[in-house]
Parts: C-alpha cells; sequence; structure tokens
C-alpha cells in the first residue's frame, strides 16, 4: 500500500504547481490589457482612419482575438467547472493560440516582403513556408489536445477553483522549435536587406523597421525556447505555464510594430513638410493643400510597408495636380 503521507504530498506539489500556472495567466492577462490601455490613443489616431487592407485587417486580428482568450482563461481559473469543460476551454486556447500566434507572424510576413520592394518570388517563398510549417503545427497541437487531461480542484477541497493537468505530451515543444525555425527565416531576410539598404541610404523609418524587427525575434526565440525548457524539464502542470504569455507577447509586439510604423510614416512626412511634430491632428485642424498632402503621403508610404499601396505613386500624381 501506498504512503498516504507521500500521496499527500503529491497532491499538495501538484495544487501548488496549478497554482503559479494561474499567476502566469492572469499576469499575462494583465500586461495585455495594460498594453492595450496605453497603446489605444495611438489605435484610434493611426489605425481607424486607415483604409482597409492587409495591414489593418491583421492589426484588428491580432489585436481583438485576444481578448476572449485572457477572458475565458481568468474565468477558467477562478471558477469551479468540471474536468470536461476545462478541457473544451484548453481546446479553444490551443486553436485560437496557434491561429493568433499565425496572425503575428503573417504581419512580419508583410513587413518582410515589403522590405524586399514586395518582390513576388518573396512573397511565394513566405507563403509556402508558412503552410509548411503551420500545417504540422496544427497537426500537434490536435494531439496535444487528445492526450492533455485535467481535473477539476473542487474534487481535492470545495475551496478551490478551476483545473489543473494531470497529463500531457511534450510533443508541443516540437511546435515551438519550428515556430522559432520560421522566425529565423524571417530574421535571416530582415538582416539581409537591412544591410543593403543601410549602404545606401538611412532613415528613422528605416532604422525602427529593422531594430522592431531584431528585438521582436529576440524576444519571441527567447520565449519559445523558454517554453521549450520547460516542458522537458518540469512536470505535467506546468505544460501550459508560458502558453498565454507568449501568445500575448506576439499579439503586443506585432501590433506595436504597425502602430509604430504609421505613427513614424506621419511624423517623418510632418517634418519633410515643415510642419510641427503635433502633425496629424494640427494638419486636420487647417485645410491648406500642403497640410492635407502631407497626411496622404504619410498614409501612402505607411502602407507601402504592408503591400496595400505604391509609396509615393499617389504623392507623384496629387503634387503634379
Amino acid at each position: 500500500m501506498s504512503d498516504p503521507a507521500a500521496q499527500l504530498a503529491l497532491i499538495l506539489g501538484s495544487l501548488t504547481r496549478s497554482q503559479v500556472v494561474r499567476y502566469s495567466n492572469v499576469a499575462s492577462a494583465c500586461l495585455f490589457m495594460y498594453d492595450y490601455v496605453v497603446t489605444l490613443p495611438d489605435e484610434i489616431s493611426l489605425v481607424w482612419p486607415a483604409a482597409w487592407g492587409p495591414g489593418k485587417i491583421l492589426f484588428l486580428l491580432a489585436r481583438y482575438v485576444t481578448w476572449p482568450e485572457i477572458t475565458l482563461a481568468v474565468y477558467q481559473q477562478l471558477s469551479d467547472i468540471p474536468a470536461t469543460e476545462c478541457h473544451s476551454f484548453f481546446t479553444y486556447f490551443s486553436w485560437s493560440t496557434v491561429w493568433g500566434i499565425g496572425v503575428a507572424e503573417m504581419i512580419l510576413m508583410l513587413r518582410t516582403w515589403a522590405l524586399w520592394n514586395r518582390k513576388q518570388s518573396i512573397l511565394i517563398g513566405l507563403v509556402t513556408l508558412f503552410c509548411a510549417i503551420w500545417a504540422p503545427i496544427s497537426y500537434i497541437i490536435s494531439v496535444v489536445n487528445a492526450k492533455t487531461t485535467f481535473v477539476a480542484s473542487s474534487s481535492f477541497s470545495p475551496a478551490l477553483s478551476g483545473c489543473f493537468v494531470t497529463g500531457s505530451t511534450s510533443l508541443i515543444s516540437v511546435a515551438w522549435i519550428l515556430l522559432t525555425c520560421f522566425d529565423f527565416v524571417i530574421l535571416g531576410l530582415t538582416i539581409i536587406k537591412g544591410l543593403e539598404h543601410f549602404k545606401h541610404q538611412s532613415s528613422t523609418l528605416l532604422s525602427s523597421l529593422y531594430r522592431d524587427g531584431l528585438l521582436y525575434f529576440v524576444y519571441l526565440f527567447s520565449i519559445a525556447l523558454a517554453n521549450v525548457i520547460v516542458l522537458y524539464t518540469t512536470p505535467p502542470e506546468f505544460t501550459i505555464l508560458l502558453n498565454n504569455f507568449q501568445r500575448v507577447l506576439h499579439a503586443m509586439l506585432s501590433c506595436r510594430i504597425i502602430l509604430q510604423l504609421r505613427a513614424l510614416a506621419v511624423r517623418s512626412e510632418v517634418q519633410t513638410f515643415g510642419l510641427s511634430s503635433g502633425g496629424r491632428r494640427q494638419q486636420q485642424w487647417s485645410g491648406t493643400h500642403s497640410q492635407t498632402l502631407s497626411v496622404t503621403v504619410a498614409e501612402d508610404q505607411t502602407s507601402a510597408w504592408f503591400g496595400e499601396g505604391y509609396g509615393t505613386s499617389t504623392l507623384g500624381r496629387r503634387w503634379k495636380k
């Protein structure tokens, strides 16, 4: 017969680790909400008035599909729900995380494609690679969903809420490794084109574009590596320890890239036409031709980075008129 004291210690250890996962999920939700509040004014002024295109659509998807995830994650951790319902939530989180991260990676793809002057070969290559990586990742997620089991915390004590993981598989680490490989390709293309650009020209917009691309990769590579290490070195309860954080980080950084590029484009064109850095709002108050033109140029230039337009072509047409 097994030792009751050992069984109790095992249960208490599992509950403690599950509590750490709850703290991580709540912290990730708070981080996302804080970032949302801080960047909402920029979203309203830079994204909402912009014309619809791939960049804007992906921004809104990355930004707002995350809300149901963090809301339900907190609800799951704080409510007394059966294990079957926990598994249903986990299945939803898994698929939403995979394709939410996919949306963020699509933003990187568009950014990289724009850096390479929207070459068709680059776009075809990136799309093919994306499909080749996301197909096995989707299969892995389906396997992980089938093998991950839960138990309701209330089965141990009525005072406890939520569920904790009793079994899973480290196969999910393969998905994070594949994701890291995709980011390596994005990084390589960014560095190659960045070196070419800086041999001939340099600007605040270009510097920000390359700097953000490098930082984006470093942050996401680090969290993906941490996820792999956790999966191979910790108990099953920690299988989902960093999932929410990685999901939130993808959403935050990809959206910030778009917001910063739009802001830099507007500021760059405002300075070019001799306007104050107060920029956009001042232009809206005054209806002069040069100010209106400045806004148009800024929107076109920003759109060009996301494959939505042809940069200065609109400027040339309107200026000649």
